[in-house]
């Protein structure tokens, strides 16, 4: 041991113990220095407890989700399938875009010209970045919806 020969404890919840083993094992202060240990530990602290917060948040708000997509689903059993099946067609869509900016992004490598490839990659994004981005939010509320 170092120092005086203490160690510092902390009192923290479960979901916290595991940091506090470590904070506890690693951390062995000498007098003159316990005050600046303490306030940084009780702001690590401060801050953990905010992020649970915030997470407790997050997952209510994702449970809720999850309760209302299964209520939708349940009061159209139907159309939930069709989704399913849409989003497997979609998908098999969307491998296929996939396949053609895989071979335009080759093609442009290998006419690499500093001149000509910024104008390129402009195209290449008019051409993809947008409907890749939009058809793939698609498949996803499909298959989310159709699970």
């Amino acid at each position: 041991m170092v120092g005086c020969g203490r160690v510092l404890r902390i009192h923290v919840t479960d979901k916290c113990r595991g940091v506090a083993v470590v904070v506890n094992q690693l951390i062995q202060v000498r007098s003159e220095g316990v005050n600046e240990s303490i306030m940084l530990l009780r702001a690590i602290l401060s801050k953990q407890d905010e992020q649970n917060s915030l997470l407790k948040v997050l997952v209510q708000k994702q449970h809720e989700q999850t309760r209302n997509t299964s209520a939708w689903k349940n009061n159209h059993p139907a159309l939930a399938q069709r989704c399913q099946r849409a989003a497997e067609k979609g998908q098999r869509l969307m491998d296929q875009m996939v396949e053609n900016l895989v071979k335009a992004i080759e093609e442009l490598d290998e006419v690499f010209d500093d001149y000509q490839t910024p104008f390129q990659v402009s195209e290449l994004i008019d051409k993809y970045g947008y409907k890749f981005q939009q058809f793939s939010m698609m498949i996803h509320t499909l298959g989310q919806l159709g699970k």
